[in-house]
Parts: C-alpha cells; sequence; structure tokens
C-alpha cells in the first residue's frame, strides 16, 4: 500500500486539505467581521483546524479517491490538470454531500429514527452544508491547492515506483 503511496496520499489529503479549507474559512470570517474580537487568534485557528480535520475526513479522502481515479482514467500528468480535476472533484463531492443533507434533513423519518437522523446530519454533513451557503471563492483556492500537493506526492511516488521496476526485456 505505501509503494504507490497510498498512505501518503491520503494523508496529505486529510491534514493538508483541512488546514486550506480551516485557512480559507478563517479568511472569511475576517473579511466578514475584521479583527475585532480576535484576540486569540492562533487558538481559534488551531480550534476551527480540528473541527475541519473532523467534518472533513470523508469529503477529503472521497474527493481524493475521486481525483485519482479520474488523472489515471485520463491519463493526466500534469499539475494544472490534477488541480483542474482536483477542484471540480472537491466542489462536486462537498455539493453532492450538501444535497444529501437537505434531503435526509427534510425528508420524514418515524420517531425511532430521528436520532440516526440528527446523528447522520450532524457528523457526515451538516459542516458541509454550512460551506455551501459561502461564495464560491471559499473552498475553490483549498480545494486546488490540495490537488496541487496531490499531484505532488503522486508524482514523487509513482517516479519512485517506476524507477523500482525491473528492466524491461528487449
Amino acid at each position: 500500500m505505501t509503494r504507490r503511496g497510498s498512505f501518503a496520499y491520503y494523508f496529505v489529503a486529510v491534514a493538508f486539505g483541512s488546514f486550506c479549507f480551516a485557512l480559507s474559512f478563517y479568511a472569511h470570517w475576517i473579511a466578514d467581521y475584521g479583527w475585532e474580537g480576535m484576540k486569540q487568534a492562533g487558538r481559534d485557528f488551531l480550534f476551527l483546524y480540528f473541527i475541519a480535520v473532523a467534518a472533513g475526513i470523508f469529503p477529503l479522502l472521497l474527493s481524493a479517491f475521486l481525483l485519482r481515479r479520474i488523472t489515471a482514467r485520463l491519463d493526466w500528468e500534469r499539475a494544472w490538470q490534477w488541480v483542474l480535476a482536483g477542484t471540480v472533484a472537491a466542489l462536486a463531492v462537498v455539493w453532492a454531500l450538501a444535497l444529501v443533507g437537505l434531503g435526509v434533513e427534510r425528508a420524514y423519518f418515524p420517531q425511532e429514527w430521528q436520532n440516526f437522523k440528527n446523528w447522520f446530519v450532524l457528523l457526515l454533513v451538516g459542516p458541509i452544508m454550512t460551506t455551501t451557503g459561502k461564495p464560491l471563492w471559499f473552498p475553490m483556492p483549498a480545494a486546488a491547492a490540495t490537488a496541487y500537493l496531490l499531484f505532488r506526492v503522486h508524482a514523487r511516488f509513482n517516479f519512485a515506483c517506476d524507477a523500482d521496476a525491473p528492466p524491461s526485456a528487449g
């Protein structure tokens, strides 16, 4: 599994992707409310990063998986192609999960299933639903930066595996 860099690839997707989304959200927050009341900005950012990791692990892993499959299928090996595909994949995953969350939130569930519904919306798609209320520029730079770093990880491990391959006969 680590020979092709899968562990490093998905670790970067979660760690760096969460950092980028937290940074983007923080910048949006400062643009809306300013620096007033931000006496402990470092602590607030670390808390926001923790929330981004917890809330974003599923969508980030899903986006990274889709990015790897799309680029392999289309045989894309350039950085700009990965950034484009990664941004589109991340936005598609965010919006698809938000639509699922809104559908589940509006759907009728019997009383005994209300706890399941509440936890599903809260844990899996609740934070994603709030992301879609932000402007489109909010997640795009984070998705593009994460896709670029995923390209770098993929290229590094893909090159290492090709170098380790035995020479072909002929």
